[in-house]
């Protein structure tokens, strides 16, 4: 394979990514309002095209690591959460 070939599938690539969730926050915006500044709405946009340089690489790296452990059968360990906040009711 070219590294021409490549580049231009890897742009193409992220180009429809970035395209599609644009369209998607596009229309929840149209629909819901949610970000009432512009600049909410620009940040937002911002983050759109940043997701698709970085964060979907790292999350389909963490569930290669998980698919890889469970097929090694290692047991997962989450930790303890402490949670806050919320007060019981007795009753």
């Amino acid at each position: 394979m070219s590294w021409q070939y490549f580049l231009l599938f890897m742009l193409v690539a992220y180009a429809y990514a970035i395209i599609v969730t644009l369209a998607a926050v596009t229309i929840e915006e149209l629909s819901y309002h949610k970000y009432p500044r512009w600049r909410d709405l620009g940040i937002t946009l911002s983050a759109v095209v940043l997701e698709n340089l970085g964060y979907r690489q790292l999350t389909a790296w963490w569930r290669m690591e998980g698919w890889v452990a469970s097929l090694l059968n290692r047991r997962q360990v989450w930790g303890t959460m402490t949670r806050s906040g919320f007060t019981e009711v007795d009753g």
